[in-house]
């Protein structure tokens, strides 16, 4: 594929949720450049484990980079006499290289230096933190097909073996969890997507939602306002399949989401809406969905949720930024109707902002702010205030008794 002016062109397969790419690039070195053959693949590598090969004569400035760190046998005499292996981590780097298959094909290599790569971005590209890089880098083009095939599978082989090595570690839910709370997002080189990292957290949170494992519910919640909209339906969906109604209070804010859209596509049916009705409160998402077209039997049924109030006035809240007017001005109404003087500032704050197309809508957004103005000026009733124990009466205290007034025993 072509990857935009001046960066040439590459080649990219898939593995599983990783993206392989194979490109050229040129180094300078003063007068003159040279050119490199490189493969990398970013992955999740929150541990930061680190691991280098290349073959014994290997003495490029590329390959001394990482000999400072120990240099490892993996109990194989003929590989560990041809090359020179480091890692972070002793075990994983025999556990990785007692595959026989990543051995061979890196032995087809006449020339290699294979690991994997920080997040700082070796080759220009910065990572998002728990990201690192898979990498191959020589000196030269490649032009032998059949060694870049036996490559690309060198990379499969590994990625694959480096997975395994984590599920042994966390199995089942917490490698789910772990999937779900990795980075997100994309990682571009000019038109070509090195890494996509949306893609596996859409598919964990499927998963964890088929688990019904009540462990996912905290992280589940965590995503619920990621930047993925994608991620942040199948989080709701998982959480509303899990049934734990701790989800509640953190869905409620989310069908003003739905209505900041425009009243026209709000019918109460939207992620959110459906996972809330599938955690009993079908009742409170009609009434939020009435509320928005000034129905007061509807607020007066979400007054009746009193540990919800607060998670309703912040759903009413987000629908102030509608771009329907209407919707924004009875979102202003319910706030009023449900007595919520914490959004006063807001109201204010985007008067200046609306263009009302009619008087009629103009006066309701004055009425409310005037309505949760005077309840603003309400007087509270004071705070409890601990007694002062020192003012307190005291009981009286028990007199001696004088031993020289009592009566005595007549011998």
């Amino acid at each position: 594929m072509d990857a935009g002016f001046w960066r040439g062109r590459k080649v990219q397969a898939h593995v599983k949720d990783w993206t392989i790419t194979l490109d050229t690039f040129t180094a300078s070195t003063g007068n003159d450049g040279v050119t490199y053959t490189r493969i990398r693949t970013p992955f999740v590598n929150e541990d930061g484990f680190r691991f280098t090969v290349a073959r014994s004569n290997f003495f490029s400035e590329l390959g001394k980079r990482w000999f400072k760190i120990q240099d490892i046998e993996v109990g194989h005499a003929e590989f560990d006499r041809d090359f020179i292996i480091k890692g972070t981590d002793e075990a994983r780097v025999r556990a990785l290289f007692a595959n026989a298959r990543i051995r061979e094909l890196i032995q087809a290599q006449p020339q290699i230096s294979f690991g994997i790569n920080d997040t700082t971005g070796w080759f220009g590209t910065k990572l998002p933190d728990g990201v690192d890089e898979l990498y191959f880098v020589v000196v030269g083009v490649i032009k032998d097909v059949t060694r870049l095939k036996m490559l690309f599978d060198l990379f499969a082989e590994t990625l694959n073996q480096l997975a395994q090595m984590d599920t042994v570690h966390l199995e089942g839910v917490p490698l789910l969890i772990k999937t779900l709370l990795a980075p997100g997002g994309q990682v571009k080189d000019g038109k070509v997507i090195l890494w996509d990292g949306d893609a596996p957290r859409r598919r964990a949170a499927e998963e964890l939602g088929r688990t019904m494992d009540k462990r996912a519910v905290a992280p589940l919640l965590q995503v619920l306002n990621d930047a993925d909209v994608i991620l942040r339906e199948k989080a709701m969906a998982a959480l509303a399949n899990i049934g734990d109604r701790r989800a509640v209070p953190a869905l409620i804010p989310l069908l003003g989401d739905e209505a900041r859209i425009n009243r026209g596509n709000f019918s109460g049916r939207s992620p959110a809406a459906d996972a809330l009705r599938k955690l009993g409160m079908e009742e409170s998402v009609e009434a939020f969905s009435q509320a928005l077209f000034r129905n007061k039997a509807a607020v007066e049924t979400l007054k009746r949720q009193h540990q919800y109030q607060s998670e309703f006035a912040q759903a009413f809240l987000r629908a102030l930024d509608s771009n329907d007017t209407t919707v924004a001005v009875n979102a202003a109404w319910s706030l009023a109707e449900l007595g919520a003087i914490e959004a006063l500032p807001a109201l204010r704050a985007r008067t200046g902002q609306i263009d009302f197309p009619n008087a009629q809508l103009r006066d309701v957004w004055y009425q409310a702010i005037a309505k949760l103005k005077s309840l603003s000026a309400l007087p509270r009733p004071a705070q409890a205030t601990a007694p002062d124990a020192e003012t307190l009466p005291r009981p009286a205290g028990q007199p001696e008794i004088d031993n020289e007034t009592l009566p005595r025993v007549v011998e």
